[in-house]
């Protein structure tokens, strides 16, 4: 599992272009997505953003050779790992709510 985010500024909010390698889907146990929170956490302070991080984002998303071919489990193991109160909380984000907008949302298999 790997995740690459690239910033972009924008007038109201950064947008954060996340190409996610090995996503998992959301019936995978907890340990897996709290090893996906992790190595979210780890890309956003590649970038500088400090986490839990509190402020609006826009997101476009690329899953690379994801675990579920289905966007339904993928984005809500994402939402999981990010949200600030799932999984007894210390989350990426204060709140998933603070995803204002997903811009793309793509699959890529290299295999």
């Amino acid at each position: 599992m790997r995740v690459i985010i690239d910033r972009f500024e924008q007038p109201h909010c950064p947008l954060l272009r996340m190409y996610i390698h090995g996503a998992p889907h959301r019936r995978q146990h907890r340990a897996v997505i709290k090893r996906y929170r992790e190595v979210l956490r780890q890309a956003f302070h590649k970038i500088g953003l400090r986490t839990p991080y509190a402020v609006l984002i826009d997101v476009s998303l690329v899953f690379i050779d994801p675990s579920a071919p289905d966007y339904d489990n993928l984005l809500t193991a994402l939402y999981q790992a990010l949200d600030g109160k799932a999984l007894g909380g210390n989350g990426v984000l204060t709140d998933d709510e603070n995803i204002w907008t997903i811009h793309g949302l793509r699959k890529l298999y290299t295999t």
